[in-house]
């Protein structure tokens, strides 16, 4: 498999160019984008991944038990006639 990102620096520069670390790894890269030789990168980039996915995965958990937007007001509405925002 051929990297992606050839160094650190190049690497950086992209993350940059997305936004930041939370738009690169939305974005979505693997290990196999990093250079092999690179161990200590590639260790860390591993449990990143784990990490992101595991937030990912949570936070999609807690955005469905939340009311779509908007619709608090409509049951606050229907509950009592004096709501007071």
């Amino acid at each position: 498999m051929t990297a992606r990102y050839f160094s650190r620096l190049e690497l950086a520069n992209k993350i940059d160019w997305e936004g930041g670390l939370e738009s690169f790894l939305d974005y979505g890269f693997g290990l196999g984008d990093l250079p092999e030789e690179d161990e200590a990168l590639r260790t860390v980039a591993a449990r990143l991944l784990f990490a992101w996915d595991s937030y990912q995965a949570i936070a999609q958990e807690f955005e469905d038990l939340l009311p779509e937007p908007g619709d608090e007001i409509e049951v606050a509405l229907q509950t009592s006639s004096e709501v007071h925002w």
